[in-house]
């Protein structure tokens, strides 16, 4: 009697766990389910870097910051980062977003930016995108993103190509839209 309510315990604890580990995974998709997915490749002669990422994929937040009229969207794993900036002339719109150089342009409307970071054993890499595109694409109540950009290391010793796209991206509030806008309304 005791050998069968010891495993009737243990079924019962089973099923807890099962069911806490089918609510974590239900509870991203109903946080937002939205992921960013990076593939890292060299610039020049397309061969995959060793010093570089391969690859990078997170979940995403998406943030419309109406006041400069922007969407970020961030993602974080580990000691990696991966971000994207959107400016759209009036309103966010599905289509083409040319990338641009924040680091040297005025942002451009539309325009996007790309940023990257991750820490090695001696430095924290950065990179932002000098050229390339984002196309972006409806989705119900939500945004998918497809991009190409070429990233630039901060210090313009580097250059780095990524290709990647995001996914289920729901627009949140700006919390408090602290920037301001930067980019000129045509």
């Amino acid at each position: 009697m005791l050998v069968h309510l010891a495993i009737g315990r243990s079924l019962v604890r089973l099923t807890i766990l099962a069911a806490l580990v089918t609510l974590a995974a239900g509870c991203d998709r109903v946080s937002g389910g939205a992921r960013i997915e990076v593939t890292y490749k060299e610039a020049e002669g397309g061969r995959e870097k060793s010093k570089d990422p391969q690859s990078f994929a997170a979940p995403a937040k998406a943030t419309w910051c109406p006041g400069s009229g922007r969407l970020e969207v961030t993602a974080v794993r580990e000691d990696m980062g991966f971000g994207l900036v959107l400016y759209p002339v009036d309103s966010l719109v599905a289509g083409g977003y040319p990338a641009f150089d924040p680091g040297i342009d005025t942002a451009r409307r539309p325009g996007a930016a790309g940023v990257a970071r991750w820490y090695t054993d001696q430095k924290l890499v950065g990179l932002q995108s000098d050229s390339g595109a984002l196309k972006l694409a409806r989705n119900g109540d939500r945004y998918d993103a497809s991009f190409s950009f070429r990233l630039r290391s901060l210090d313009a010793n580097d250059t780095t190509r990524v290709t990647g796209h995001a996914t289920g991206l729901r627009p949140g509030v700006c919390a408090a839209d602290s920037l301001p806008g930067t980019a000129p309304r045509q």
